[in-house]
């Protein structure tokens, strides 16, 4: 049987009968069994197929398959194909002997063959690489304590010892002996009777108040995402963090879409006892209801989505050179970037929903990116430190054709805690306009 599924997550073991690799670790599937929906794949780290078995599957299966890679999923084609129409933005190379395409936050390798028994060993060592990087993008093998040190929505997790300590010696020391001396000089000692469960009762009320008054009934929302806008195909790729935290417990739980992948980050230690029951209800959307979100600690979430969207920036060259754009992100943009066919990039801020803005010319140039989508998505310990180098260094991310758009509050992704008092939203959008003024765009064709 031809190789079609490959590469299960947490397996770092090639399957193929290669003489000093073990051969084991994959998932054969018949294509009749694939789905057309892209979130059946992710829980693989990689995905291989042969140019016949491709051929073979329905064009929805083959843009499911394409937006796992776009996602950043890795997959090996056996054999030329053409992957005309499945993206319209392409980064190609020769690496290896191989045709590497850069699509969205994965890669495809296309082997001008199926003779992987002639491969030799840094062929399959540069795939094991890209499965372990599209496996640690999934880990959630994280306490609390990392997650929200890798991307903090509250300063202090810890118990606050001397503030309780103190509060305690107080109430101890008012409810006991000062509170019988009292009594005692007005000679009303029965008295305790009642004083002692008001006093109690005062101290109780007193903690309570001072937690409303800090952080108050509603949870705080966080979110750093970047999406890649492909205007061609209408197709939104958007991976992230998004963080919760709640001073008393959800009623109403988190709210997704069916199109987005939630992998919590919090794993529990030790024996079964430390599990908790957690309830999800996908009747009207992915309703995470009970059980992922505790009482004063926060609950970190990875996310990845792909849909088909409409949102779009449409530019164009003024008669006296300049570019102007209109803003149909649906989001106000604090901050914009384009660069141009030369890889000169014009910049604008400050650009409301439906608006139209003339752009500035900056003395920043992109003559070829430095840095991929790739790389900030699996070489980062930092999520939201990665995305601000984005904003800090857009000339090192842009090619000529895109451009850059920060937002405060990301059409792409759903508020997941309804309600929240306080909200951190923060997103960036790397898009391609089909109105760019000659982007060049490399071909797909890669028979």
């Amino acid at each position: 049987m031809r190789l079609t599924l490959a590469w299960q997550m947490g397996e770092t073991e090639w399957l193929l009968s290669k003489p000093g690799l073990p051969a084991r670790g994959f998932q054969f599937v018949t294509a009749e069994t694939w789905s057309n929906n892209w979130l059946a794949y992710t829980r693989y780290d990689g995905i291989i197929v042969t140019a016949e078995e491709w051929n073979a599957l329905p064009a929805g299966t083959q843009t499911a398959l394409w937006q796992y890679v776009e996602t950043g999923g890795v997959l090996l084609v056996l054999g030329p194909i053409d992957l005309r129409g499945l993206s319209a933005v392409l980064e190609t190379n020769k690496e290896g002997g191989w045709l590497k395409v850069r699509a969205g936050f994965g890669t495809c390798y296309v082997s001008p063959d199926d003779k992987y028994d002639t491969w030799d060993a840094e062929r399959f060592a540069r795939l094991m690489n890209d499965w372990r990087n599209t496996g640690s993008w999934s880990a959630s093998r994280r306490s609390t304590s990392d997650a929200n040190q890798e991307f903090p929505i509250i300063d202090d997790l810890g118990i606050p010892v001397r503030g309780l300590f103190a509060l305690m010696f107080l109430f101890v020391l008012g409810i006991g002996p000062v509170n019988i001396f009292v009594l005692s000089r007005l000679k009303r000692r029965i008295w305790l009777l009642w004083t002692t469960p008001v006093l109690s009762l005062c101290t109780c009320l007193a903690v309570f108040g001072y937690m409303l008054i800090s952080e108050g009934w509603s949870g705080r929302l966080r979110s750093e995402t970047l999406t890649l806008l492909d205007e061609t195909t209408h197709r939104a790729t958007t991976v992230g963090w998004t963080s919760v935290y709640s001073p008393l417990t959800l009623g109403d739980g988190l709210h997704f879409c069916f199109e987005t992948e939630v992998i919590p980050q919090r794993f529990f230690e030790g024996s079964n006892r430390d599990a908790r029951l957690c309830i999800i209800d996908w009747s009207q959307d992915q309703h995470l209801a009970s059980g992922w979100v505790e009482a004063r600690i926060p609950a970190h979430f990875k996310i990845r989505k792909s849909e088909l969207r409409r949102e779009r920036v449409a530019l164009h060259r003024e008669r006296d050179g300049r570019w102007s754009m209109v803003n149909g992100l649906g989001a106000a943009i604090s901050h914009f970037w384009y660069a141009d066919a030369q890889g000169q990039i014009h910049e604008v801020e400050d650009v409301a929903p439906g608006a139209r803005a003339l752009l500035t010319l900056t003395e920043k140039e992109c003559q070829a990116p430095v840095r991929t989508m790739q790389s900030i998505l699996f070489n980062s310990q930092k999520w939201a430190s990665e995305i601000q180098m984005v904003v800090q260094k857009p000339q090192d991310y842009l090619r000529p054709g895109f451009y850059l758009a920060e937002v405060e509050d990301s059409p792409f992704l759903e508020e997941a805690l309804r309600n929240a008092r306080t909200r951190k939203l923060h997103a960036l959008i790397v898009g391609f306009s089909k109105q760019g003024d000659g982007a060049k765009v490399p071909t797909n064709n890669t028979k």
